[in-house]
């Protein structure tokens, strides 16, 4: 079901979508449909342009991201226990150390995971993360890179079967529940993850980080398609779809 999930999400991306559209209007000009097939054609191409901006790209996802701030000293309980950090993917290359193996999302989580653990210290912090195509864990890989940054080893623990956000929420609910949490994940992902750490009954305290719809002045040059925008609009899409899973499942 996983994989099943992952693929069929994929086809709703910026990307294959428009393809699909404009697959559809070739066929049907080749069918002598030329009106309606022009018209796909047509739309197809014109939502690519849109989706490759990064002024339209960063319009959608700062939707997401405007929702949860990272945490200042003052907003962190003295008491606090536990930090959790969310996975998001590595890549095992052998030799390499832990920062050149993590993406740059989970070293984004990874830092400002570390930066509230060292504003309350007593503080353990949650890796999580399990296999997905690497032989390697990533909630081991992202513990390796916050080792390298120097968190004591005593105060990490891994959650190393989860596959995704839903999957996150179960595994760790033993250890959670009843207690208040520094819960750390992209801006993006922080509504999802949110609503699904609460629908479980937990109680996580947000702290948003790998931001990457930040408002700024636009030059005439930043309304050129790019790959950049697509990847800003692939990050939205992804978010929303995740968010209508879990609705329809019942998740949230």
């Amino acid at each position: 079901m996983f994989i099943l999930k992952k693929l069929l999400s994929r086809m709703f991306f910026p990307v294959p979508l428009c393809l699909e559209i404009m697959l559809a209007g070739l066929i049907l000009v080749f069918l002598r449909r030329e009106k309606t097939g022009k018209a796909l054609l047509c739309t197809g191409l014109g939502l690519l342009l849109l989706f490759s901006m990064q002024p339209v790209a960063d319009l959608a996802l700062y939707s997401l991201e405007s929702s949860f701030s990272p945490l200042n000293a003052e907003q962190i309980p003295s008491d606090l226990k536990y930090i959790v950090v969310l996975g998001s993917g590595h890549d095992t290359v052998p030799g390499f150390p832990a920062n050149a193996r993590a993406s740059s999302t989970s070293v984004e989580r990874v830092v400002e995971g570390m930066r509230i653990h060292n504003l309350t210290p007593a503080s353990k912090v949650v890796f999580t993360g399990g296999k997905i195509a690497d032989p390697r864990c990533n909630a081991r890989v992202m513990a390796e890179l916050a080792e390298q940054l120097g968190l004591d080893p005593g105060r990490i623990i891994r959650e190393e079967k989860s596959l995704d956000t839903a999957d996150h929420v179960r595994y760790l609910q033993p250890l959670l529940k009843g207690r208040d949490f520094v819960l750390v994940t992209s801006a993006s992902h922080m509504p999802r993850a949110m609503a699904l750490f609460k629908g479980a009954g937990l109680s996580p305290i947000p702290s948003s980080t790998d931001f990457e719809a930040l408002h700024t002045a636009y030059s005439a040059w930043d309304y050129f398609p790019s790959a950049r925008g697509l990847e800003k609009t692939r990050i939205f899409f992804y978010e929303c779809l995740g968010l209508a899973w879990a609705r329809i499942s019942g998740q949230i």
